[in-house]
């Protein structure tokens, strides 16, 4: 009983749902003829490909180098994570909440995450897409010493990563940071601006993970297209010494 009920009560939603049809026209086109299919799809997007390739073709600046990365530390690392870090550092301030000082904050990214180099001339909105395609919001992260033992480590095997406000001096066995121009003792917490990708642990970054993120809603790109729209002019990024190895 209960399956020809259940077989009646299909039937009656089907019928109270299928409406007549009075009449149709219909065209019989040959499965391998898409001629038309891609006609009408180019007149469709037509437009909004002219109209996205002049937003993305403007410049809004200019780079005097070529910016391009490479370990332990690069030119376009130094250049992105200063913008990052300086975007992340003025919404700290402004949070009563973070004691942020110059000492006692850094930016960490990763070179993974710059995916074109920004080259030497003009420079357009779609180059900064390029750079940083992904959505990848500035967050801020704070890290006991114990963790701050853990980056350091994870930048030794990793052979540097992009960093800012700071200068890493490291071997196998021993870390030396400044922060700030100022040496880091081990002994207080740090505040780390960086993604939201790696503070959930993104590239092997684990030692991000036991640390509550702050969102500031700001994405990555619009920070670097912000700062060139504000700056103009792009200079080259010397390497610093950021990164360091101690010979063992």
């Amino acid at each position: 009983m209960k399956i020809w009920a259940l077989v009646f009560s299909l039937v009656v939603i089907v019928r109270c749902k299928v409406k007549q049809i009075s009449d149709y026209n219909g065209v019989n086109y040959p499965i391998s003829d898409t001629t038309f299919i891609s006609n009408d799809l180019d007149s469709l997007i037509q437009p909004y490909k002219v109209e996205m390739e002049s937003k993305m073709d403007k410049v809004i600046g200019i780079a005097q180098e070529d910016l391009i990365k490479y370990t332990p530390e690069s030119p376009l690392g130094d250049f992105v994570s200063d913008v990052v870090f300086d975007a992340g550092f003025r919404y700290g301030l402004k949070d009563e909440s973070l004691a942020f000082t110059k000492s006692n904050t850094l930016c960490l990214l990763n070179f993974g995450g710059l995916r074109a180099p920004v080259n030497k001339g003009d420079i357009t909105i779609g180059n900064i897409y390029e750079l940083m395609p992904f959505d990848n919001e500035i967050v801020i992260v704070s890290l006991s010493p114990s963790q701050v033992k853990e980056m350091l480590v994870y930048l030794f095997s990793k052979h540097g990563q992009p960093i800012s406000n700071a200068m890493a001096l490291l071997s196998s066995d021993k870390q030396k940071l400044d922060i700030g121009s100022k040496a880091y003792n081990f002994e207080k917490d740090i505040y780390v601006i960086t993604s939201d990708y790696l503070a959930k642990g993104g590239d092997k970054m684990s030692f991000f993970k036991s640390s509550k993120m702050i969102q500031t809603g700001i994405l990555m790109r619009d920070a670097l297209l912000n700062h060139v729209k504000t700056e103009k002019i792009i200079p080259f990024y010397d390497v610093e010494g950021r990164i360091q190895f101690i010979k063992e």
